[in-house]
Order: C-alpha cells, then sequence, then structure tokens
C-alpha cells in the first residue's frame, strides 16, 4: 500500500500501536547511544580520545552502515531522524516508505524575529559523527560550517545575520578558509598541516534559502582538525570572502580539554541597504590581521583576481609583535624627523629622504613573511590595479605604514649615501614635473639594474598599490550620496596655526564643495560644543583642521583654542543622540578626513581610537588619516587638492589620494604617503538631483 493513497483518517487511529511497536527498538538504540556518548566524554576528560570501530570485544560499541548510522564526519541531522522514525512507523505498519510525503522533510522556520536573515553557524563533531563541545588534546574532529538559517546547535556566539545584501542579484559562490598556525589543518583527516590555510565553497542563493556546497547536494562545508597535544589555549579563524573582499570572519578560540568559543569578531554588515555593487571587481591581496595569545599577530593571506578566484594557495603565519613594532616605531620617528618643510624639494633634498626612508621601508618590508611578501608580488604582476586589502579584526591592534612599505632589495652592507639613485629622480630637472600624476609604476623599473641596491620612490607600496583598511561596520558604503543643501563640517585649531592661511583654506574648501554637484554649504565649528551641534545630522564630509596630541594611551584632537576632543567623548555623543532616538549618520554617512598630527597611528597601547569610533560606533563611511606630524601648510594643500579630485566626476578616494600623492612627488616631496586610507578604495560621493 502507497503512502501518498493513506488518508490522514486512515494513519491516526493506528498511529499509537505503530508508535509503541516501533519504540522498543529505537529506545534500545538510544540507550546505545547516550551510553556511547558518556563514554566518549569520559575518555575526553582523561585526554585519550581516539576513533572507534566495531571490535569483536563486547566493551567497544561502534554503529555499522547496516544500523543507519551516519558516515565518518557526517552526523544525522533533525531532518532525517525524523525521516528515519517515519521509515520505523511506516515499516511497522507494513506501508511503503518511497512514497513519503516531501513535506515530512522540510525544515522546520526560523525565528520569525530572525526570518530572512541568514547566517554562518558553525559545529565541532567527532569522526563518528558526534556533536563535541571542545576539543581534547591531540583530537581529530571535523568542523562543519554552513550559511542558513540560525541553528540552535550553533557554536557561534553573538550570532551576526550574513552581509548577503552586499552581493549581487545572483546566485554567488562565498569562499570558506580555515587558518591556523596552532591546530594542523585539511580538508580530509590524512592531509593535515599545521600553519595553513584550507579552502571551500558555498553557494549561496538569491532566494534566501540555505548554501550549498560544490557537490550541489551539501548543506554545509566540512574541514578536519588535530588539536595540539596537551592542554592550553589554541585558535583558528574561519573566513568568508566575495570577490576576496572579507564579508565576514569567526574566531575560534579553544581551551583545550575545557571550553571552545567561536565568535564573529569582523564583517561588513549586519543589515545591509540595497547598494549590491559595493564591492568592486578588481583584482586584490587580502589580508585579515588577527591577535594571538601572547606578543604576536596572526596574518592570513590570500591573493585573488578580479572575479575573486585564487591566484596562489592561501597562507598564515604569525608575525612577533616586538619584531614588527620596533620597526613601525623606528619608521614614524624618522617620518616625524625628516618631515619636509615646504612643497617644493630640491633634488638633493629629495635624494636625502629616500636615503634616510627607503632603508627602514625595506626593514619592514624584511618584517612580513616571505608569503605575504609573495602574493604581493605575484598578483602586482598580473595587474597593475591591485588593491591590498586589510580587515581589521575586533581587538585586533596589527597595524602597519603600508605605504611606507619598500620593496627593492637594500643591503644592509651598503651605506645608504652609497646606494644607486634611480634615474627617474636622478634626472630630474627640478622644475618639472617629476611623475604623472596617474603613474603607478617606474619606467625603469624593468631594468636589471632596478632590482636591488636603488632608491626608487616606486619602492614604496603606497606609489603602486591601492589600499584599502577595512574595519567592522554595520553598513559598509561605496557611495556617499547627498542631497543639494547639504553641509560639510570643518572642525579646526586656533592655536598654533597661521590665521591668514587657516582662513584662506577654509574659503577654498568652501569653493570646492560649493562647486561640488548639487552643491554643498560648509559650516565652520571652531570649538567642540559647535562641532557637536553641528555633526549630530547626518552629512557627506567631516574634516578636522587640528592638532594631535597624545594624552597617555590616547591621541586627543586639539581644537579651538585650547579644548581637546577623546575618542571617548565622541562615542559618548553617539550614546546620548541614540537615547534621544537621534542616531548619528544615518544617511548619509560621512567621510571623516583627520588632518592632524599622529591621528591615525594607532598602536597597541591605544585603548580607543578615532578609527573604530568613527567608523565602528559612527558607521561613517570612511576615515582618511596621517601617519605622522604633517606640516600645517602642505596639510592644507593635500586637503584642498584631494576634496577636489574626489568631487569631480567619477572621483574616489583611491583616485584622489593617488593624485595627491603623485602630485607632491611631481615636486620632489614623499608628503603624500603619509596619510592613509581606512575605507573602500573605490568609495566616492554622489548627488541625489
Amino acid at each position: 500500500m502507497m503512502l501518498a493513497s493513506i488518508s490522514l483518517t486512515e494513519i491516526l487511529p493506528a498511529l499509537p500501536l505503530a508508535l509503541a511497536a516501533a519504540a522498543v527498538p529505537l529506545v534500545a538504540r538510544r540507550r546505545q547511544v547516550k551510553k556511547r556518548r558518556a563514554e566518549h566524554e569520559r575518555e575526553r576528560e582523561l585526554g585519550r580520545t581516539r576513533t572507534r570501530t566495531r571490535t569483536d570485544s563486547q566493551d567497544v560499541w561502534a554503529p555499522s552502515a547496516s544500523e543507519d548510522t551516519p558516515a565518518y564526519g557526517a552526523a544525522r541531522t533533525p531532518d532525517e531522524e525524523h525521516a528515519r522514525l517515519f521509515e520505523l512507523i511506516a515499516e511497522t505498519m507494513g506501508m511503503d516508505t518511497e512514497a513519503q510525503p516531501t513535506a515530512a522533510m522540510e525544515p522546520s522556520p526560523p525565528d520569525a524575529s530572525r526570518r530572512g536573515e541568514r547566517c554562518a553557524n558553525v559545529r565541532l563533531l567527532n569522526g563518528d559523527g558526534y556533536p563535541l563541545k571542545y576539543f581534547a588534546p591531540d583530537e581529530l574532529a571535523h568542523l562543519r560550517v554552513d550559511i542558513g538559517a540560525l541553528r540552535q546547535d550553533s557554536l557561534v556566539e553573538r550570532v551576526v545575520a550574513f552581509p548577503e545584501d552586499l552581493l549581487p542579484a545572483e546566485d554567488v559562490w562565498i569562499d570558506v578558509l580555515l587558518s591556523s598556525s596552532d591546530f594542523a589543518v585539511g580538508t580530509e583527516p590524512g592531509d593535515l598541516r599545521r600553519g595553513a590555510v584550507v579552502e571551500r565553497r558555498l553557494l549561496l542563493p538569491t532566494d534566501g534559502g540555505a548554501a550549498v556546497a560544490e557537490d550541489g547536494r551539501s548543506r554545509y562545508v566540512e574541514f578536519v582538525l588535530r588539536a595540539p597535544g596537551g592542554r592550553g589555549h589554541a585558535r583558528a579563524r574561519l573566513s568568508y570572502l566575495y570577490r576576496n573582499t572579507v564579508l565576514q570572519s569567526q574566531r575560534v578560540d579553544a581551551e583545550l580539554g575545557e571550553s571552545l568559543k567561536v565568535q564573529t569578531d569582523f564583517t561588513l554588515s549586519t543589515r545591509l541597504g540595497t547598494d549590491v555593487n559595493v564591492i568592486s571587481k578588481r583584482p586584490r591581496v587580502t589580508v585579515i590581521a588577527n591577535d594571538s595569545p601572547g606578543e604576536r599577530h596572526e596574518l592570513t593571506v590570500r591573493a585573488g583576481d578580479a572575479s575573486g578566484a585564487p591566484l596562489a594557495e592561501p597562507v598564515t603565519f604569525p608575525i612577533e609583535h616586538q619584531r614588527v613594532g620596533s620597526k613601525v616605531a623606528e619608521l614614524r620617528k624618522r617620518l616625524t624627523d625628516e618631515a619636509p618643510r615646504r612643497r617644493r624639494q630640491r633634488r638633493d633634498e629629495l635624494i636625502h629622504s629616500l636615503r634616510r626612508i627607503a632603508p627602514l621601508g625595506w626593514d619592514l618590508y624584511s618584517a612580513l613573511d616571505p608569503k605575504l611578501q609573495r602574493a604581493v608580488r605575484d598578483v602586482a604582476g598580473a595587474a597593475p590595479d591591485t588593491v591590498l586589502q586589510v580587515a581589521m579584526t575586533q581587538g585586533s591592534t596589527f597595524t602597519l605604514p603600508w605605504s611606507f612599505v619598500y620593496d627593492i632589495f637594500i643591503s644592509s652592507s651598503i651605506p645608504p649615501e652609497k646606494l644607486e639613485i634611480c634615474s627617474v629622480v636622478a634626472d630630474w630637472d627640478g622644475a618639472s614635473a617629476m611623475v604623472a600624476p596617474d603613474a603607478r609604476e617606474c619606467p625603469h623599473a624593468q631594468e636589471p639594474s632596478h632590482a636591488e641596491g636603488v632608491l626608487c620612490p616606486f619602492g614604496f607600496w603606497g606609489y603602486r598599490y591601492s589600499i584599502e583598511l577595512l574595519n567592522s561596520t554595520e553598513r559598509p558604503a561605496r557611495t556617499i550620496r547627498y542631497s543639494a543643501g547639504s553641509r560639510a563640517v570643518v572642525g579646526e585649531s586656533e592655536r598654533g596655526i597661521d590665521r591668514k592661511r587657516l582662513a584662506k583654506h577654509v574659503e577654498s574648501l568652501a569653493a570646492t564643495f560649493a562647486s561640488a554637484d548639487g552643491g554643498l554649504a560648509l559650516h565652520k565649528a571652531p570649538t567642540v560644543q559647535e562641532l557637536r551641534a553641528l555633526i549630530e545630522d547626518d552629512l557627506p564630509i567631516l574634516y578636522f583642521l587640528c592638532h594631535g596630541e597624545r594624552n597617555g594611551a590616547t591621541t586627543m584632537l586639539g581644537m579651538g583654542k585650547n579644548e581637546r576632543l577623546s575618542p571617548q567623548d565622541l562615542i559618548g555623543w553617539m550614546e546620548v543622540a541614540a537615547k534621544r532616538k537621534r542616531y548619528m549618520w544615518t544617511d548619509p554617512r560621512p567621510l571623516v578626513f583627520v588632518n592632524a598630527c599622529g591621528s591615525a597611528g594607532i598602536t597597541p597601547e591605544d585603548l580607543v581610537d578615532y578609527l573604530r569610533a568613527f567608523v565602528s560606533k559612527g558607521q561613517a563611511a570612511g576615515f582618511v588619516g596621517t601617519e605622522v606630524r604633517v606640516e600645517q601648510t602642505q596639510a592644507m594643500e593635500l586637503a584642498q587638492e584631494f576634496f577636489a579630485k574626489l568631487f569631480e566626476s567619477g572621483g574616489t578616494v583611491d583616485s584622489a589620494l593617488r593624485h595627491v600623492r603623485n602630485g607632491f612627488l611631481a615636486d620632489g616631496n614623499l608628503f603624500g604617503l603619509m596619510y592613509t586610507p581606512y575605507c573602500f578604495a573605490d568609495l566616492s560621493v554622489a548627488s541625489i538631483q
């Protein structure tokens, strides 16, 4: 008798008897499973878990395939348990189980509060497919990842909805990376490597359903990990990429033999708007920065082409904080000491700057792992518009002055004054423009003599690559849309600044904003209180020309005649505004440009910095800041040229920064490298007519 021909009224009278008949073997199996799990937990407490198989011994039990046991590494889902129970009932009643109604296999819907949202779920399983709550020392386990409705058995804490609105209106592939320097990781038990990255893919459908693996059937991807021996802490990282851009990243923290936490510590969005083209199609070298226990950082690096396809095997490696931190501190001190006092430099002044700064840039490059060096070199060699993207995970203090990394080999045995000078500098007449406004490479780059021992401005990464440093945000933006009559705000200092030059600078900015498409009105905020009143409303541009001052572990912005503004103050303003139902910066959200000393010089000692105050808390669309102290006249000129280029048709933060960097370099000045963008390289502004 086929199940499809049985009505509900026929089934219900027989159901109690069927359940009773089915319950006997089912209860016995459940007792066996419960006993097996208890045995497994006892073994884990002793730190000697191992994969069990059927033997002739009576005290060792492992279900066989004939008993409908999940395959190795594949736990039975709730839907499969439902189906198996139905089969037992049907067999007892003499039904044809092949005719099961498909409705019986449908998963129950997620909570209404989360309906329509997809989350990255993570589960840990043993070799028999049973769930685990932690790793035992030296244990082999499976990490199963899916993107779909929130699962009750997911190990992820503080769940964040997957940022699917970032994606185009088509089915897209999400690259899922697992990296670790502590665990041995792989996709199969026989292929495990420590200090490696393994990668799998999930197809995310546009209908809001669960993602599907490459085999077209599985709703998950699975990785294999072996924990280190002995107790202690071990860490791994899961990252989800689209077009080689990190959409979300999760940190896996294990206290071996005790606990396991999976936390989402980076996301480009929680709930997004409708700008589905926020991630541009460009080749990228993506660096995911991660603090590890102790004095070290761990970086995961993946190089991809414009579509996001990998160009090389992704890599992960630790970097000792002291090794990099001391070199960064030395470089920043040198930049402060050698900062040019005027825009146009003589040829000998530029050569002096190169001799003083390039060797430190090479030292910084040398401190990076060869795997990162190779990734940048390989991608950049194939694509001139390469983007170097750094995803700054929550709590990570890893930062570099990326623009000053110098990758032309400089031997420590050769004194700087004996190094060769590149022809682009040596042949410069000191009057004409030394480089073109859009130059990305030295015209002599392919000459054999250019491979080592030569000082060339294009050895610095900031002149060759686009750079985008991304911080977690709820709503990423690639376009700042403003309406006619919107305002830009300038927060200024009246102390230690040439007032006449300041007035002329503000006047020039006002003219640039007024002539922009749709027109912007510039409002001045000479005091902290006036600034607060002006920026509570949405605005596209917030510009600071002020002093950057250290106060203990925090960089303060000096405003007005003698006032200071801290990151904590900004966060406090936002909290108060939220309590009054005046959420700061909804649409448009500003590009914040801070022209101040040390405003973006984030160090591990900083408790709170402006980047996270403006972007993570305030949801600003982007942030541009200086690495070290800047001379005010050059700072004013650079800002004027930056905003003029940004508001041109097709202007972006990247093109505007490239324009001003090359403009200063054309005058023999490395000053433009001192500005760092914390936003998408393609961030632009546009008027809403």
